[in-house]
C-alpha cells in the first residue's frame, strides 16, 4: 500500500494538472462560471426549504435553510466523488494506453475537484448562518474539527471511488446502476430531515438494518459545526435562535 501511495506522490504533478483540467471543464463556456459552486447548493436549498416548509407545511425545525445547506454542500462533494470516479478510467481510456501511469490517479483527481468545489461553495454556509444568526461552535474548535471532518470523508470517498472506477472498467453497468444507488442514498441520507426522526434499528426483509450507519455524508459536517437536530427542536419550543449555543452532545451515529 505504501508503495502505491509513494508512487501516486511521484505523479503529484499530473494529478494537480488532471485536477486544473477538470476544475476548467466543469465551467467551461459557462456565462457564471464558478459562481455555480454558491448557487447550485443555493438553489437546491430554496427548492426544499419552499418544498418542506411552505408546501408540505410540517417541518418544525427553525432555520430549517441553513440546517439544509450544509447537508446539501456535502452530499454535492460526495455525489459528484463517487459518480465521476466511477466513469474517470473508462472516460479516459485514450490516456490510458498511450502511456503509463498509476490509474488510481484518475479518481483521486476526480475526488480532489469535487473538494475543492466544495470549499469554494462552504463560505456561502458561514455567510448565510451569519446572515440567519446561527451561531457555530468556539472558533478553535471549528478550526479543529473542519478539516478532520474533510479529512475523513475524502479518504472514505476515495476508497469508494476506486472500487467503483475498477468494477467499472470490466462491468459498464456499473455507472448506470450507481445513479440508482445515489438517489436511494440520497433519500436515506438525513440532508433534509433530523436524524432523531430515525429508528436504530430497522428490519427489511427480515434483516436488521443500523440506520443510523446511513448518514456519512452530512451529519458529520452538521457535528463538526455543533449543528444537532435537539437544538432545532429544543429552540422551536422554547427559546430563541441564541439558544443554540449550548448544545448537548448526542451519540455516534456514523
Amino acid at each position: 500500500m505504501w508503495g502505491r501511495l509513494r508512487e501516486l506522490w511521484t505523479y503529484r504533478e499530473l494529478i494537480r494538472n488532471l485536477v486544473v483540467r477538470d476544475l476548467k471543464v466543469r465551467y467551461k463556456n459557462s456565462a457564471l462560471g464558478i459562481a455555480w459552486s454558491w448557487l447550485n447548493p443555493l438553489l437546491t436549498m430554496l427548492v426544499l426549504t419552499v418544498v418542506f416548509t411552505v408546501m408540505a407545511g410540517r417541518n418544525s425545525l427553525p432555520q430549517f435553510h441553513v440546517f439544509v445547506l450544509i447537508g446539501i454542500l456535502s452530499w454535492n462533494f460526495f455525489s459528484a466523488s463517487v459518480m465521476g470516479s466511477t466513469g474517470s478510467i473508462v472516460n479516459n481510456a485514450h490516456l490510458v494506453k498511450k502511456v503509463y501511469f498509476p490509474r488510481a490517479a484518475l479518481p483521486v483527481s476526480i475526488v480532489l475537484s469535487s473538494m475543492l468545489n466544495f470549499v469554494i461553495a462552504l463560505p456561502v454556509f458561514f455567510a448565510l448562518a451569519w446572515l440567519s444568526g446561527v451561531p457555530l461552535s468556539g472558533r478553535i474548535e471549528l478550526i479543529v474539527w473542519l478539516p478532520v471532518v474533510l479529512l475523513v470523508q475524502m479518504i472514505f470517498t476515495i476508497g469508494v471511488g476506486l472500487i467503483l472506477s475498477t468494477v467499472n472498467v470490466f462491468y459498464r453497468d456499473t455507472q448506470i446502476i450507481m445513479e440508482v444507488v445515489m438517489l436511494a442514498w440520497f433519500f436515506v441520507t438525513p440532508i433534509f430531515y433530523s436524524i432523531n426522526t430515525i429508528p436504530e434499528t430497522a428490519t427489511v426483509l427480515g434483516a436488521a438494518l443500523d440506520l443510523p450507519g446511513w448518514c456519512t455524508s452530512s451529519t458529520p459536517w452538521r457535528r463538526s459545526f455543533r449543528r444537532t437536530e435537539t437544538c432545532y427542536t429544543s429552540a422551536a419550543r422554547s427559546a430563541p435562535t441564541s439558544s443554540c449555543a449550548r448544545l448537548s452532545r448526542r451519540s455516534p451515529s456514523c
